[in-house]
């Protein structure tokens, strides 16, 4: 017999014993008694109570902490710093050529802004005098009043030093080209006069001492390209099938002051595109030995899709940054996790941006109702092969987002470090950086 006063650690161990099997023996009883009666009520009745003592004598028996939420991995893998509101002063124009109205043409300043689509090289030694060498598109804001806003959605050239803080280059006349004429524009209705053609997400990217710039025609005739454009063979060639609604076009230039004519990439036609396709977002990054494009795809055939989604996007390749894979020999990008979903079933893809770094490819996901034409969300993804990403479930925005860009700064064995500017539908730009621990990343 066990002597409680001489022995209250042997004590105590029964105690434990007693306190956990007894529940388990009366447990055994009770589902053997409601077989041998067939389950019958007074037997679960039994049951019921018994888990009601168990638990509240569960504190007696074992001591469970309280539960530890060990923040997600991506919240250690990632820091970004205190955003700042960006000004730029800058001239924009939403006139054509040979049109007179000059309340069309004015200056953009901190407190006028219209800014959207934008993209950033930067220089760690500075090019022409400026770090930061930046194109977009004025839209939004200010001009959101005038009748035919997308008129003013020209490709536009600024600097800076800071990020914050930008203005047009000395030499350069901003916008790098105007709105295309009512007589360069069509439409789906032949009987609307009222149609414009328009430009619009742009992408910069630097290779081998020279800037490339990309960007997107919508409703511009197979004329009013050739007209803007060089007279190649190759403008010849790509606009030979008529009228595209619309096209991928490329300038460049050695000292982002003068640019050369434009020069067609791809249209919204076969053998590059599913007919009639929206082309969104193009955007452009070179990895060591070629050029590689992502862009947005919207669902309008599933004969070209794989699955049912509002849109896809797509990755293509060039050794020349003119000549791009055609759609069949491109491939489409695969996120392995969709969080967008969670707050919208309907979200998917809207405008993209990408940049890559020390062997990194990273991308900027504007998610939104692609039907509706409408930017939200904003999320961040990363890869290491450039075509399966890894998406990160903590959106960055999920209001009145728009398409924004990432930018390479600096990297070492520990961090990666990007620039990051985020646009929003009210015409605003806000700038931060952002650094990410190699050890944390997912590969």
């Amino acid at each position: 017999m066990l002597d409680i006063k001489r022995d209250p650690l042997g004590s105590l161990f029964l105690y434990f014993i007693f306190v956990i099997s007894s529940p388990l023996q009366i447990i055994n009883n009770i589902f053997t008694n409601m077989v041998s009666v067939y389950c019958n009520e007074r037997a679960l009745v039994a049951l019921l109570i018994l888990f009601i003592i168990i638990g509240c004598r569960r504190d007696d028996a074992v001591l469970i902490p309280d539960e530890v939420k060990v923040p997600p991995l991506e919240e250690k893998m990632y820091t970004v710093e205190a955003f700042k509101e960006v000004s730029i002063d800058v001239a924009i124009d939403g006139t054509y050529y040979g049109q007179n109205a000059p309340d069309r043409m004015f200056n953009l300043s901190a407190n006028r802004k219209a800014y959207a689509h934008p993209d950033i090289h930067y220089f760690p030694n500075g090019f022409n005098g400026y770090q930061y060498w930046m194109v977009f598109t004025p839209y939004f804001g200010v001009v959101s009043s005038f009748s035919k806003p997308s008129t003013f959605e020209n490709p536009t050239v600024v600097v800076s030093n800071d990020a914050v803080h930008w203005s047009t280059p000395m030499g350069l006349q901003n916008p790098l080209v105007k709105c295309p004429a009512p007589e360069e524009s069509f439409g789906g209705d032949p009987n609307d006069t009222n149609t414009q053609g328009y430009w619009s997400d742009v992408d910069i990217e630097y290779v081998n001492d020279r800037f490339y710039l990309f960007y997107r025609s919508s409703w511009v005739t197979a004329g009013g390209l050739k007209g803007r454009g060089a007279a190649s063979a190759n403008n010849q060639l790509k606009l030979k099938g008529g009228d595209p609604q619309r096209a991928i076009v490329r300038q460049t230039s050695t000292d982002g002051v003068h640019w050369d004519p434009l020069e067609v990439c791809y249209t919204s036609a076969l053998p590059h595109s599913p007919p009639n396709n929206l082309l969104l977002s193009p955007t452009y990054l070179y990895d060591g030995k070629q050029f590689v494009s992502y862009e947005v795809l919207n669902n309008n055939s599933s004969n070209y899709f794989p699955g049912d989604k509002p849109s896809y996007v797509l990755r293509r390749s060039s050794i020349d940054g003119l000549d791009f894979t055609t759609f069949q020999q491109s491939e489409f990008v695969n996120f392995d996790n969709e969080p967008w979903l969670k707050k919208n079933v309907a979200y998917a893809p809207w405008h993209i941006q990408a940049c890559m770094i020390d062997g990194y490819y990273f991308m900027l996901i504007n998610i939104g109702i692609v039907k509706s034409s409408k930017g939200e969300a904003l999320y961040l993804a990363y890869s290491k092969d450039g075509v399966n990403f890894k998406v990160l479930d903590k959106s960055l925005e999920d209001r009145e987002a728009y398409r924004s860009c990432l930018f390479p700064i600096a990297h070492d064995k520990k961090e990666i470090s990007l620039g990051m500017m985020i646009a929003s539908t009210r015409g605003t730009f806000r700038y931060a950086k952002l650094k990410f621990l190699k050890e944390k990343m997912i590969n």
